[in-house]
Order: structure tokens, then sequence, then C-alpha cells
């Protein structure tokens, strides 16, 4: 499992899909925007690190039910969660994975 901040130096969209980019430009707000990619920016590191190929070099491809998954590695399952400025990745060889991350939110004051 990986922790990343969100907020750091700010990622690069260079590794990021065509696909990936559209998406991101779609997203209104800025730091949102900011964060998605930072997040997928990240994840993509990490898988190219374990596959052993450049970032932009993974395929990723989402299923019908929008679980994205890797093309050419079948063995290889992964899972991204992010809230707010922080992100968690997990990957696990031969079997599935899954992660999930909730920011808390600040509760207003009963009176």
């Amino acid at each position: 499992m990986w922790r990343f901040d969100l907020d750091g130096d700010g990622a690069a969209e260079e590794p990021l899909s065509a696909l990936e980019r559209r998406r991101a430009a779609a997203i209104v707000r800025p730091l949102a925007r900011r964060r998605w990619v930072a997040a997928r920016a990240a994840l993509r590191g990490v898988l190219g690190e374990r596959l052993g190929r450049e970032p932009a070099a993974v395929e990723i491809h989402t299923a019908p039910g929008g679980k994205p998954y890797l093309v050419d590695a079948d063995d290889m399952r992964f899972s991204l969660s992010h809230s707010g400025d922080v992100a968690l990745i997990a990957l696990r060889r031969g079997g599935e994975v899954g992660i999930d991350l909730e920011r808390v939110g600040r509760r207003p004051r009963a009176f």
C-alpha cells in the first residue's frame, strides 16, 4: 500500500493517457482537478515501477461497471482511493484488492 500527498509539488499530466486528460479537463474546480491528476499520476508511477515500464506506457482501461484494470498484466490488481489531499494505492498479484478512503468532514456545532 502507498500513501500520497496530493497537495505536494504538483503532478504533471505527462504520464496520463488522452482519455485521462479529457476526464481531468472536465473537472471544473481547479483544486479537485489538480488532486485528481496527482492521484492518477501517482497510480501510474506505482504501476510502472512494478511492471518495469514507463508510467505513460501503462495501459489502464475501465470495465463496464467502472472499475479500472490493467490490459496486459492479468495477475495484477490495484485499487486507488483519494479524498481531500490524500490518496491511497493498494496493489496485489493473484487476487482482487480494494481500498477506500473517506475524508471526515467537520460537523456543524449543535446549539
